[in-house]
């Protein structure tokens, strides 16, 4: 490891400190990228929320056979896209990444074959009253995986061994409809509200194909 790679650490270190964060997320290394995709290095979390650097997230839309989606609850009760997070050091591809999202936030075992990319889109944010200092620039990709009627019955057991259980606290099966009002009321994240409208171009495209 490098003495700059280990500066920007302790950097990112200090000022989590500083902020009174504990959490081990705000020095955990990311992949840095370009703003048109090119793999520049790594860079702790916290700085890139900082700099505005741009890195990787990754979500996932899970569906059942009759078309309901699979939203998570968040800690701060918003609901969200069912799993999702960020391109880690380890992880090679977008698909690992949310391959390693899906087991550890529902318990879930699924193939990368079972895939299917929807989106890839940049969303850039900044200036919020709950993170006034942060700057989130992120190149997004959404896939989406159709489980079937088997899995959705075992889910609730897999989602009770999962290994992220600080940030997802419940899991919920949502209409369409349901999720579109649970968008227009304001109640839920912004992964979820952001990938909604491209879920729906993707259906209407699906739509258009089968006819």
């Amino acid at each position: 490891m490098s003495r700059k790679l280990l500066d920007s650490i302790e950097i990112a270190a200090l000022a989590a400190r500083t902020e009174g964060k504990t959490s081990d997320s705000a020095i955990e290394l990311l992949q840095v990228f370009s703003a048109d995709g090119k793999l520049l290095g790594l860079a702790p979390r916290l700085l890139c929320h900082r700099l505005g650097l741009f890195h990787k997230a990754v979500f996932c839309l899970i569906g059942a056979p009759d078309g309901r989606l699979l939203l998570q609850t968040r800690k701060d009760g918003r609901l969200d896209v069912a799993a999702g997070g960020h391109l880690s050091s380890e992880d090679k591809s977008s698909e690992d990444a949310i391959i390693r999202e899906t087991r550890e936030e529902l318990g879930l075992e699924l193939g990368a074959d079972r895939l299917i990319k929807i989106a890839e889109y940049t969303r850039r944010s900044s200036g919020r009253l709950s993170k006034p200092h942060e700057v989130n620039n992120e190149l997004r990709v959404l896939f989406f995986i159709r489980l079937t009627d088997n899995e959705c019955q075992m889910l609730d057991n897999r989602f009770k061994n999962r290994l992220e259980k600080k940030s997802v606290m419940a899991v919920q099966w949502f209409s369409l409809r349901g999720v579109l009002a649970a968008c227009d009321a304001n109640k839920v994240a912004d992964g979820l509200s952001a990938s909604i409208p491209h879920y729906l171009l993707w259906l209407a495209h699906r739509c258009e194909n089968v006819t």
